[in-house]
């Protein structure tokens, strides 16, 4: 439950600013990250977020659970590309009768994507460290987000606890 909870959102650094201040430069971050070419912005990006999580007091260890998968998917994204696209070899093996080749061209923009995966998800980590739901969601309202869209969101965003405290009935009662 600790992964969910709130309790390190109380005083921090962006605990002042305005939730739709916070929103409109996260946006504005994520399409720079997610357009950008290189591999540089994106990698400064997430170290500039998992800096500022540290500064606000998250713990390491809740930092690294909620990355953990998203660093999982880019490191597919990247082994994907490196052995499965790509001109230019830069080594080559048989296993079991089968050629095992990693290209350099496929590696670069395998790091790219990686680079991209994981600047967008620390922005959007440190936003949600940053920001509680409610606010979020008043921010999103404010944007003329429509509201089907942010009710589907609040009921979701309910339900999970609610899902979350029975699993935890059930695995206490076992």
């Amino acid at each position: 439950m600790e992964l969910f909870s709130e309790h390190f959102k109380k005083e921090h650094i962006l605990s002042k600013t305005d939730a739709r201040v916070k929103l409109i430069v996260v946006l504005a971050l994520l399409v720079m990250v997610l357009s950008y070419k290189g591999m540089l912005f994106p990698l400064l990006i997430a170290a500039c977020c998992f800096s500022l999580c540290l500064k606000m007091g998250i713990p390491p260890r809740v930092l690294l659970l909620r990355f953990s998968q998203p660093a999982f998917i880019a490191l597919v994204v990247l082994l994907l590309k490196f052995f499965f696209t790509g001109e230019e070899a830069l080594f080559s093996f048989n296993v079991l009768g089968m050629e095992i080749t990693g290209h350099k061209d496929g590696f670069r923009e395998g790091v790219y994507i990686a680079g991209r995966i994981l600047g967008g998800i620390s922005l959007v980590m440190a936003f949600g460290f940053a920001t509680p739901f409610t606010e979020i969601m008043a921010g999103l309202s404010w944007l003329r987000i429509p509201k089907q869209f942010i009710e589907i969101m609040m009921f979701a965003y309910r339900y999970i606890f609610i899902f979350i405290e029975d699993g935890m009935t059930i695995y206490n009662a076992q």
